[in-house]
């Protein structure tokens, strides 16, 4: 009897035990959650904080560079000419229009500037960027449709007339003259004298410009003559309203501001908004100089506001060192991560109050069927049929069901095995583990291109197209694997390949010449073959380089690909769209030059500066094979080229001009089709 009591003292209802369990599972899971995305919220804070700052200010600093870059590469390209040009004088016209040149090509050029030992000096100004251009003589009016001031000042002139201010249309026509007294001397400005004094390129530190009245800072460079005494100092301004117009259209956050500073803390650009944003930027600037160590970005409490703070160094120069100052509230940069903290803390506790009254609800609606079950199973029980199976549970629904469905069983044994069972499947995925990454080994890239493809599809019905296409990979791809070449993409009606990869080839620089001319031979055929059925030839142009890549799988683990990546390939590239300017068909690099220079015919084209590389390459030209018994070998005709070509192209390395554009003509009288001579022809009309 004590027994029984004390089984039915601890057996609980079923409603009362589903509530109990999950009631506390929903509560001790939502609590962890909150907990924990509250505790984390607050490490992540200065995570993405930290992240998110240095990234942006980096970003702002590139950009800051790449924009006076912009501005550095006009004097430098301005410099190569006064190099090949060293006779030119201040007022030349060639000199002049070639300066002109660089503000149509150049949108954002406010100033050209070229100034001499003798004090001579040439300054060129866009009207455009200037509301003031005029300061030395203010009685003078700009003529009406003047778009540029071209200064020329030449101390070789009469005493009152040995400054020229020539005023020039936007298509480049002078509308007026004035003659003026001397007034600017070049050797007294600072990036004259910095370039005189370093040798090198020059930055300035803020100052007022003579000509505009503008404040900003100047980049000049120095040319050297051919006994390497100073000849010419070249230089362009940086306004500060450039800088400033930047910096204020960087996007940080909503309320952020980036401020340039110089080492003192003192903003440069942009002006601040009031006298609590600059103290602001010089408490920024002080608590990063006063670490041991100095963090990057920190908080800055600031009169009752908690600020967010990023100073990055910026040298324009080696004396210049100024700083790169980010500002954001916390709230703004935050807001977003705060909202959402709030709303996890209130969405969890809107689902514990749900879940906790559907718990209720449904376990209402679960223990009474089962009471009505039990009661209704129980009237079975009065078939007197008897049941020798017993279920032993803690709830009393379940125990009263126990006593029902025992009574059934009894009754109904005939359909004991009829019973529903779920069939449970275990998939298992097995594997191979793939391995991302490479290893540098030194091949040589090839990139093909089809020269005007837009306009060849443009006219041609696409299933043509498609026809051609497939023809002309086909058997270049062929050329290509015969000569162990490893294909590595096509890229719209491009190849790149490389050799030297997988497989190690010893003269991968010369198999890889091999079918870029075997490719051009048939190409060639090819073309003429279609020519004869009305159907459009493909002329192609080919970049080879040879250097060090990575090799290997690159991508992600869904979806990679075998391939080679680093400054090597993107040279090859650069190459096959250089092929443009010289009228070549095959570019190849130095490093392959030396390479097979012994074993292909060769000539040399340029030396060039290829967009991504600081320095400067020597390129040249693949024209044929040495080795006879070829389809590509060379013949009497393109060693006769070859040799005249490079006799004209010395004389033009040396500097001497004149002598290099007669030996040009010359050859293109006896080879009036060669693409490098006429683009040499070209580019020294003047001469011819």
């Amino acid at each position: 009897m004590f027994k029984n009591l004390f089984k039915r003292s601890i057996i609980r209802t079923l409603q009362f035990e589903i509530l109990t369990v999950f009631l506390v599972l929903i509560f001790v899971s939502s609590s962890i959650i909150v907990g924990f995305t509250y505790v984390k919220d607050s490490k992540a804070f200065d995570i993405v904080f930290h992240r998110t700052m240095n990234k942006l200010n980096e970003l702002i600093v590139d950009r800051i560079e790449c924009l006076l870059n912009a501005f550095k590469i006009v004097p430098e390209v301005l410099g190569g000419f006064l190099e090949i040009h060293p006779d030119l004088a201040i007022d030349d016209p060639d000199l002049v229009r070639h300066c002109l040149d660089f503000f149509l090509r150049q949108e954002k050029l406010t100033s050209l500037f070229v100034g001499r030992p003798d004090g001579n000096a040439l300054v060129i100004v866009d009207l455009k960027f200037t509301d003031n251009p005029y300061i030395i003589s203010p009685a003078d009016e700009i003529p009406t449709g003047a778009s540029f001031l071209c200064v020329e000042v030449d101390r070789s002139r009469p005493v009152g007339d040995q400054e020229s201010w020539h005023y020039f249309s936007q298509d480049l026509k002078e509308l007026a003259v004035f003659k003026k007294p001397l007034s600017f001397d070049p050797r007294s400005r600072a990036w004259y004298q910095g370039v005189e004094k370093t040798g090198e390129l020059f930055w300035t530190d803020i100052y007022l410009y003579q000509l505009t009245g503008d404040s900003g800072i100047s980049c000049a460079v120095p040319v050297y003559d051919a006994s390497g005494k100073l000849s010419n100092v070249v230089g362009t301004d940086v306004p500060l309203i450039f800088l400033s117009q930047f910096l204020s259209s960087q996007q940080i956050g909503k309320q952020g501001r980036a401020y340039l500073c110089d080492d003192l803390g003192k903003v440069i650009v942009p002006m601040p908004e009031n006298k609590e944003i600059e103290a602001l930027v010089l408490k920024a600037v002080s608590l990063h100089q006063s670490e041991t160590n100095p963090t990057k970005e920190f908080y800055i409490e600031f009169k009752n506001k908690k600020y967010l703070t990023s100073v990055h160094p910026f040298y324009l120069s080696p004396k210049i060192k100024w700083k790169m100052v980010l500002i954001d509230p916390e709230s703004d940069l935050f807001q977003d991560i705060l909202d959402t903290r709030k709303q996890v803390i209130l969405i969890s506790l809107l689902i514990l109050m749900i879940f906790s009254i559907f718990v209720i609800y449904f376990s209402n609606r679960i223990s009474k069927p089962i009471v009505v079950l039990s009661k209704e199973v129980d009237k079975i029980t009065h078939l007197n049929l008897d049941s020798n199976v017993r279920v032993i549970s803690m709830i009393k629904e379940i125990a009263m069901m126990d006593e029902s469905v025992a009574a059934m069983r009894l009754a109904l044994r005939s359909f004991s095995h009829y019973v529903p069972k779920d069939v449970v499947f275990e998939l298992m995925e097995k594997g191979k583990e793939i391995t991302l990454g490479g290893e540098k080994k030194e091949i040589t890239i090839l990139f093909s291109d089809i020269q005007d493809f837009s306009s060849v599809a443009e006219r041609v019905p696409v299933e043509t197209l498609t026809s051609l296409l497939a023809e002309y990979f086909d058997s270049l791809s062929k050329i290509i694997l015969s000569e162990q070449g490893t294909i590595d993409k096509y890229i719209g009606d491009g190849i790149m390949a490389f050799w030297g990869a997988p497989r190690p080839l010893a003269s991968h620089a010369g198999q890889a010449c091999l079918a870029a001319l075997r490719c051009q031979k048939y190409l060639l055929n090819l073309s003429q073959k279609r020519i004869e059925q009305n159907l459009p030839p493909f002329f192609t142009r080919i970049g080879i380089n040879t250097g060090n890549a990575i090799i290997g799988n690159v991508g992600t683990l869904e979806r990679m690909n075998y391939t080679a990546i680093g400054d090597a390939v993107n040279l090859a590239a650069r190459l096959q769209n250089i092929n443009k300017i010289y009228h070549t068909k095959i570019v190849i690099g130095e490093e392959t030059y030396i390479q097979i220079r012994d074993q292909f015919l060769v000539r040399p084209l340029d030396i060039v500066e290829v967009k991504g590389k600081k320095n400067k390459t020597k390129i040249y030209e693949l024209m044929a094979c040495f080795e006879e018994g070829h389809d590509v070998s060379a013949t009497s005709e393109l060693l006769e080229l070859a040799d005249l070509f490079k006799r004209a192209y010395d004389c033009f390395e040396q500097g001497d001009i004149p002598s290099a554009v007669q030996q040009f003509q010359k050859i293109l009288e006896k080879f009036p089709e060669d693409g490098p001579t006429k683009y040499y022809l070209e580019k020294f009309p003047y001469r011819s």
